[in-house]
């Protein structure tokens, strides 16, 4: 800033210096301009295939610690190794935690579930595959538990624990996981144990706990099933309180209850189910339908009441708390099937039942 007047008295400085102590005013720090409106994102999009030949890469989930530490985990049918990927801020790559590229894990495996707390506490969630001994069947699922610490990897192993479908967790020192024949798992900061959901399974049926939300120390959700040939599949969903699971809702396959493929609990304690052709939202103890779909959808993730992503077939969702947006490039035989964000930026994993493609909005 130039002064283009020359100062001749006292009082003329004065007058000068005091204008310009208002024009030239420290404003200090500029306020940080608000988060952009996921609506508006543009999306830049990543394949995964590994290796080139695999006849299926599919990956089912997502989470990360920054935008430049981002995981997303799942299938491959050709190598344990591409059943994981990591997100540097630049590329997708393998991480080398199978035995295939150097790491400790090995065996036939899938991976379904990423819980991600600090880039040196990252935990996956999933199956080995090992083989029957008394077969029929040629081989047998167990439950696989793995730790990054962002150097290194550790595999845990709970004696009798079958697949893994979901990981959550409150803190690195409280963390759930379930999966199939009713597995339920916890983790105090030093091991796993298991947990029992004292149910009455009918003989011959099959029950599996597809997803779990921890809320606080004492209150933790799980959305499970049980199936029986020749008989509805029933659905419920647990609450454990006090150290005991209970039922607190149930419903019969193609009812229009709540949604039957994944449960997230907002920070505000309200529950969200989505499945088949709906979303629900469980308002005290009612349930809700806010959104009817025309595709089976999947998968439901978010920061807030009215910041909420769902995803399923040929479907990709924003919701603001007042209404659904159908995200415009959502179409072909996509499935949608984890979110992840930080609130600036967000990543969504998807597959058509060959390759996983990797959406990234910002």
């Amino acid at each position: 800033m130039k002064v283009m007047a020359q100062c001749h008295s006292k009082s003329g400085l004065v007058v000068i210096l005091l204008a310009l102590s208002l024009t030239c005013k420290d404003k200090g720090v500029e306020p940080t301009a608000p988060p952009k409106d996921p609506r508006t994102y543009t999306f830049t999009v990543d394949t995964l295939a590994y290796p080139s030949y695999a006849s299926q890469t599919n990956m089912y989930d997502i989470a990360g610690t920054s935008t430049s530490n981002v995981f997303t985990v799942g299938h491959n049918s050709s190598s344990a190794a591409g059943s994981m990927f990591r997100f540097d801020g630049k590329r997708w790559r393998t991480t080398g935690f199978s035995r295939e590229e150097g790491g400790p894990i090995s065996g036939s495996l899938d991976l379904f579930s990423v819980l991600a707390f600090s880039a040196s506490d990252i935990w996956f969630a999933g199956a080995l595959f090992p083989q029957n001994p008394n077969p029929p069947p040629i081989t047998i699922d167990s439950s696989l538990l793995v730790h990054y610490d962002g150097m290194n990897w550790q595999e845990y192993n709970v004696s009798g624990a079958r697949l893994l479908e979901a990981i959550h967790g409150i803190s690195p020192n409280d963390i759930w996981a379930c999966g199939y024949y009713g597995t339920v798992l916890h983790y105090n900061g030093f091991q796993w144990k298991r947990d029992s959901i004292q149910f009455p399974v009918p003989d011959g049926a099959f029950f599996a706990l597809r997803h779990i939300r921890a809320v606080s120390p004492s209150i933790v959700y799980a959305l499970g099933q049980v199936q029986k040939l020749g008989q509805f599949t029933v659905f419920y969903i647990f609450q454990r309180s006090g150290g005991n699971w209970e039922v607190i809702d149930s419903t019969v396959d193609g009812s229009e209850s709540f949604g039957k493929s994944d449960l997230w609990v907002s920070p505000s304690g309200i529950l969200y189910t989505t499945g088949g052709l709906g979303v629900y939202r469980r308002d005290s103890t009612q349930w809700k339908k806010i959104f009817s779909a025309a595709e089976p959808l999947r998968r439901i993730w978010g920061y807030n009441d009215n910041n909420i992503f769902v995803g399923g077939h040929r479907t990709l969702l924003h919701y603001n708390g007042t209404d659904f947006y159908q995200y415009p490039n959502a179409n072909g035989d996509m499935v949608y099937s984890g979110m992840w964000g930080d609130g600036k930026e967000l990543f969504v994993a998807g597959n058509d039942g060959n390759k996983s493609y990797i959406f990234h909005g910002k």
